[in-house]
C-alpha cells in the first residue's frame, strides 16, 4: 500500500508509515457514524482485538 497522510488517535497530522512503526497494520475505510455497517465492522473489529493476544514486544 503506498504511504498516505493521516490523522493519529489525537488529531495529529502523520503518515501511514510512521504510525505503523514497521508493525502489521489493518487499514479501515470507515464512511461515517450514520453507517450502521460501519459501525457493526467497527464494534467487531474491537472486539477481536481486545481478545487477541499480545506478544511481549507489541506496544
Amino acid at each position: 500500500m503506498p504511504d498516505g497522510d493521516l490523522l493519529d488517535a489525537h488529531g495529529a497530522a502523520t503518515t501511514l508509515t510512521a504510525a505503523r512503526a514497521g508493525k502489521p497494520a489493518v487499514v479501515v475505510t470507515y464512511r461515517g457514524a450514520w453507517c450502521p455497517y460501519c459501525n457493526i465492522a467497527l464494534r467487531t473489529y474491537q472486539a477481536a482485538s481486545s481478545s487477541t493476544p499480545r506478544s511481549p514486544t507489541a506496544a
